[in-house]
């Protein structure tokens, strides 16, 4: 556990990988309503990132109950923080800023991206099956939305 001077609390980093998933989520909704012409694609994205965000949540809380986990990797805590840091600025940018789709896409297609390239599913070593299978699928997934993103943005050319 860590103190998170954003939130005033002690929080583990299952439950900060799981609020970032949430915030990608609610990016994903502004977007959705910026670009109703791309609503559809919007709302799938936003609808995976909240079961993504599902399944850390209960992975959080059945850990917690078995006091199994995982090995926080040195660089995890920079990694999670910088993440949610980012999320939180496209956040207010969608909020307060008139952007173009592609540049929603782009937004979108960065962050899918450096989650992966960022190692952010190498956050932990497992200890447990449970979370190197939830980390696994998390990375697969988040994949196929880069896959999917960069098709959105080839389709706009």
């Amino acid at each position: 556990m860590t103190h998170d001077a954003k939130a005033g609390s002690e929080v583990g980093p299952l439950i900060i990988f799981a609020e970032n998933e949430g915030k990608v989520a609610r990016l994903y909704e502004l977007y959705a309503a910026k670009f109703p012409d791309h609503g559809r694609m919007w709302a799938l994205l936003a609808s995976e990132e909240k079961k993504h965000a599902a399944i850390l949540y209960e992975l959080e809380q059945s850990l917690a109950e078995n006091h199994k986990f995982a090995e926080l990797r040195d660089h995890g805590w920079q990694i999670l923080f910088y993440v949610r840091d980012f999320i939180d600025s496209r956040i207010a940018e969608a909020q307060s800023v008139e952007i173009s789709i592609r540049q929603a896409i782009n937004t979108a297609l960065s962050l899918e991206q450096s989650m992966i390239e960022k190692k952010s599913f190498e956050v932990f070593r497992p200890q447990s099956v449970e979370l190197t299978e939830a980390m696994e699928k998390l990375n697969r997934e988040t994949g196929g939305h880069a896959r999917r993103l960069e098709k959105a943005l080839f389709a706009l050319t």
